[in-house]
């Protein structure tokens, strides 16, 4: 494990996992728990993200908004507090700089597309 971020509205934490520890940087995997789910669970644990690099860039490949909207919604500044975590792992491990990317959800960007062509 990474890093443990507390979540600020909730009675839980997000724990920060390196998935792969060998290999380049473009293999390198990083999952995001609740701490609630992995301490309760018996078989499987739904993330609350997943990450990768590219071009030295931290990209969501499973979105929070999808997993724990709940979470995501309330607890904003999360997301600087991960990407602080994985960006001081990945320059003490590749000595690179990395920052992370947020897209809007697919939703939200269908609907910004709709009323800019009107």
């Amino acid at each position: 494990m990474i890093a443990t971020v507390p979540l600020r509205h909730w009675d839980d934490a997000l724990q920060i996992r390196h998935l792969k520890s060998e290999g380049a940087l473009r293999d390198q995997h990083f999952i995001i728990t609740v701490r609630s789910d992995v301490d309760k669970a018996t078989f499987s644990i739904k993330p609350f993200a997943e990450l990768v690099v590219l071009n030295n860039r931290l990209r969501f490949v499973v979105m929070p908004e999808t997993q724990y909207p709940e979470i995501a919604g309330s607890e904003d500044e999360i997301f600087s507090e991960i990407e602080r975590n994985l960006a001081q792992f990945l320059k003490s491990k590749y000595r690179v700089d990395v920052s992370l990317v947020r897209n809007k959800p697919s939703v939200k960007r269908r609907a910004d597309n709709q009323w800019a062509h009107r």
